[in-house]
């Protein structure tokens, strides 16, 4: 004999109807506090979206528009990936600045660091010239006497 779905409650609604038995509780698919548990941890994962550091001397004026470049480290930090800037020409930078996002920090915790990605962003300085140089034109050669007494 097999049982059916209206005969299997229909015996759960007698037990519950029984004099003298507790009622039948249903559990929630999702209890309160299980979710409540979770907030301080969806909190934290939401608060640390992204981040920015920034590296700047004062006082340097920087000469061209940013460029920036999504760098990977793997295995902690084991393999990583260094920016070489290409445009600068040794004159130096004025600014770095390292930030991540929502997506790279969620990326970092499910692989539980050992995949971090972060972005960085780089300016040239201008040309600063040393102490040493001038800008003065260069000495000319003697002035041809134009009386024509050296003839």
């Amino acid at each position: 004999m097999a049982i059916s779905s209206e005969m299997l409650s229909r015996s759960r609604d007698e037990i519950a109807t029984r004099p003298g038995s507790a009622p039948l509780r249903r559990r929630p698919a999702a209890s309160v506090g299980g979710l409540l548990r979770l907030a301080p941890l969806l909190g934290a994962l939401m608060a640390s979206g992204c981040y920015h550091y920034r590296a700047a001397p004062p006082d340097l004026v920087p000469s061209t528009e940013p460029e920036s470049r999504t760098v990977w480290s793997y295995a902690w930090g084991l393999v990583q990936q260094n920016v070489q800037p290409p445009s600068c020409q040794g004159v130096g930078l004025s600014e770095v600045t390292v930030s991540t996002n929502f997506g790279f920090t969620l990326l970092t915790v499910l692989t539980l660091g050992f995949v971090s990605p972060a972005t960085v962003e780089w300016r040239c300085a201008k040309d600063v010239p040393c102490p040493g140089d001038s800008f003065l034109p260069s000495p000319r050669a003697p002035a041809k006497d134009s009386s024509g007494a050296g003839r």
